[in-house]
């Protein structure tokens, strides 16, 4: 997640996509989660992956910062990235 903060906060369209794919790969590949609140927390990364996801594919860079910075979940308590 943090890659992908940093690519879109420096405005680096090939970065963010590789940190994008990165990430839902990763997230694809985590499917053992029982806790509801995990799902949840699940569910809101999820979406908003795939509005940051519209705006890189489409090549708007500005789009997906705003996607990002709006619908990004908080990190965990513990302070895992």
């Amino acid at each position: 997640m943090k890659s992908l903060a940093d690519a879109l906060k420096s405005g680096d369209l090939d970065a963010a996509k590789e940190a994008y794919t990165a990430l839902t790969k990763t997230l694809e590949e985590d499917q053992t989660s029982s806790s509801s609140t995990q799902d949840s927390r699940k569910q809101k990364l999820t979406d908003m992956l795939s509005q940051v996801g519209d705006a890189l594919n489409s090549g708007d860079i500005s789009k997906a910062q705003e996607a990002f910075k709006s619908n990004a979940p908080p990190p965990p308590s513990n302070g895992a990235q």
